[in-house]
């Protein structure tokens, strides 16, 4: 419930379970690397998502990409520099931990799983203050 109040449409909260079903079910490095690559989805569609609502509600047209999605919202105020800093390092290390390599380290994705989820929570919250719902 609290998932779909702040903005996690259908389509994102199943990437969120098959990150989790991949990850608690993982007896190899191919299955954690299959749960970094939805947690990577998940990030690129939540910036993505927020974006293309902030911009269709402000009359103005967004790159349908992630780094043009997370610039646009740094230009709008929805964070800083430095969160935008944060948030494409994060992104960045979970391209090299699990898309680049054939498999990934179970720390690696614990790490990365719990960051990219308590930042999905924050983010939507933020968003949720300043009255934008995603979807």
């Amino acid at each position: 419930g609290f998932l779909t109040k702040v903005g996690f449409n259908d389509d994102m909260i199943k990437t969120l379970n098959a990150a989790e079903s991949d990850y608690r079910s993982t007896t190899n490095p191919f299955e954690l690397k299959s749960c970094l690559g939805h947690i990577r989805s998940f990030l690129e569609h939540l910036h993505r998502e927020a974006a293309k609502s902030i911009a269709a509600t402000a009359g103005d047209t967004v790159v349908d990409r992630w780094g043009d999605a997370t610039a646009y919202l740094r230009q709008q105020g929805y964070f800083t520099k430095q969160h935008e800093a944060f948030i494409a390092s994060l992104y960045t290390l979970i391209s090299d931990t699990s898309v680049h390599p054939l498999g990934a380290e179970r720390e690696y994705a614990r790490l990365l799983r719990n960051v990219v989820i308590e930042y999905g929570v924050m983010f939507l919250t933020v968003l949720a203050k300043k009255g934008t719902k995603v979807g």
